[in-house]
This record gives structure tokens, sequence and C-alpha cells, in this order.
């Protein structure tokens, strides 16, 4: 079996976690939303315990704009602004990393994706196996020969692995058509255009027909139904761009990479002990056996009417408490 490498897409996972309970959150007894961080490392321990990785990396994005904003200034431009308590979680989840010894990796102008795409790369050509953490469809244009992508589990769904074979059953299309079928169904998310009225099923289709974006422009007068041969007819530039602005890069300089991306010990990371204690996890410092199982002090007072709770409600709220 060929030793494997974990690349983990930090970012996303950040992003999943914060959304995934933003209705329900995690919040530490100061007030402080700790979901994101804490979906975060249950993800990423329960990796560590299962999966049992021989290399471990987490990509992020940087803040600022990227080549593909140079290649199409409007890239992205339809999001909505970070949510404060989502962006005060990302430097603390670096922080935890640190503290855990987990190689993370981030590079000006580039996104994760292309640091995860390189490194998969640099991951075949050394005879292991790349698995790449992330839920982003994006990264399924990289599956292939020694290359896998593992979608975390979400609430009570386990996680899934996709090879090659799994892409086609998802998709209708094989790993490396994936770049034309993101392009030609463009991604509202990222306000990457596409091609207008072409949806993932048409995309398909014509791919499977045609075999690849180059190859139904070719063949664009031979395609039957009207309506779409006229959608791609106008959008024929927004596709092109499309296919360069949803390209995973493969090629960034190693030198800007991390060389090694060895696997923590955690029994013997006091720092991330003192990080799980300042953001409160105890079941995970539990879990984890860093130390004793304890009893948690705790103080309560039973109160055994409705007034009585709504006198408490209003003095906890007038000392400016969370609840």
């Amino acid at each position: 079996m060929k030793p494997r490498v974990f690349l983990v897409d930090g970012s996303g996972l950040v992003y999943r976690a914060y959304f995934a309970l933003m209705r329900n959150p995690l919040v530490t007894s100061r007030g402080e939303n700790v979901s994101a961080i804490h979906g975060f490392l249950t993800t990423l321990l329960k990796l560590l315990r299962e999966e049992d990785p021989q290399e471990l990396v987490v990509a992020f994005d940087v803040r600022g704009a990227t080549f593909r904003h140079e290649v199409f200034p409007q890239y992205k431009a339809t999001r909505p602004p970070m949510p404060p308590e989502l962006a005060s979680q990302i430097p603390k989840t670096k922080e935890l990393l640190d503290a855990m010894g987990v190689v993370r990796t981030e590079v000006p102008k580039m996104e994760a994706d292309d640091l995860i795409g390189t490194l998969a790369r640099r991951t075949v050509a050394a005879g292991k196996e790349a698995v790449i953490v992330s839920a982003d469809k994006d990264f399924m244009q990289l599956i292939g020969e020694g290359v896998r992508q593992w979608i975390p589990p979400k609430l009570q769904e386990p996680g899934q692995w996709v090879d090659a074979d799994g892409v086609v059953e998802r998709w209708g299309v094989r790993p490396e058509q994936m770049i034309d079928l993101l392009a030609l169904m463009g991604d509202t998310s990222d306000n990457v255009p596409g091609v207008a009225g072409v949806g993932a099923k048409t995309a398909a289709s014509l791919l499977q027909q045609y075999g690849s974006l180059d190859g139904i422009y070719q063949h664009l007068e031979e395609i039957p139904q009207k309506g779409t041969r006229g959608k791609l007819t106008q959008d024929r530039a927004s596709a092109f761009l499309s296919r360069d602005l949803v390209r995973i890069r493969q090629d960034v300089d190693d030198a800007v990479l991390p060389a090694t991306m060895p696997v923590p010990d955690l029994a013997h990371r006091p720092g991330f002990l003192e990080q799980l204690e300042k953001l409160e996890f105890r079941r995970v410092i539990e879990s984890l056996g860093l130390r004793a199982a304890k009893t948690w002090e705790t103080q309560y007072r039973l109160l055994e009417s409705a007034d009585a709770l709504r006198d408490w409600l209003a003095r906890w709220r007038q000392a400016g408490a969370p609840l």
C-alpha cells in the first residue's frame, strides 16, 4: 500500500463547519462563537484517528486578489461579506493548527485549490497517494491515478470517498472532463459565468457526445437542439474564460510550499492542550486523553417558577452575560 498524503482544504472546511452550525452555534463562557473551529478540529481528529495518514498539510486561501482576479476582475464579486463571527475564527484555527504541530500553507495570489493541486501532482510523482479532503466539487478534476477525494461527514452523514468511477457516477463525465463541465455550467458562488442556461445535465450530455469544450465548439453546427446551440454561440467567450477560471493550477513554485508534512504526536504538544482549554473544548481534551478525565465543576440554582425564571433572565441580561 502506498504512503498516503492528506491534503486538507482548510478554508473550505472552516466555512462548512460554520454554516452547518450557524443556527445552533457553539459559544464559550466568554460569548465567543467557536463553532467553525470545533467543527474543523472534529473533522481533522476523525481523519487522524480513522485514516492514519503518513503525511498531512492544511491549505488556506489568502485575503485579497488572486491571479484569477487579474483574468476576470468580477471573480467572486457577488459573494456577501464574510460574517464577522466566521472571520474571527480563521486566525484562531490557524493558531490551533500551529499548536498541534500540523503543517499549514498559504501563498499570496493563490487559492488553497492551487496549492492542493500542486501538492497532489508532487505526491503522485513521488510514488505516494494523494487524498484531497474537501467537499468542493472543483477538486474532482484532479482525481485519477494516485488521487482520491474524501468528503468529510456532515451532521449524521458518513464521509464519502470519491475516485474516478465516483466522478462519473455523480456528474456523468470523467475527471479529466470536469474542467469543461464546470466551465459550461458556471458557478454562481464564485461568479464564474459559464454558458447561460446550460446546467449540469446538458453540459454532461454535450461532453459525453463531443468529448471536450473544444470538441463541442468544433461540432457546434451538429448540435440538434437549436436553443442549446444558440446559447453556446452567444456565450462562447464566456465558456473559455470560465475554463481558465475553474482550472486548478498544478504548477505553483515548490519553493513556496512545504517540503515535508509530518503528522504530529498530539500527546507531546503542551501548547495544543492550552489552546483546547482556552477554547473550552473539554470533551476533546478528555477524548484525546491529554490529561485524566475529570468532573467539571458546575454551579446551578433551581428556578421553581416562571416568575423566578423571568427575574433570573432579566438580571443575567442586565449583567451583559451571554445566554
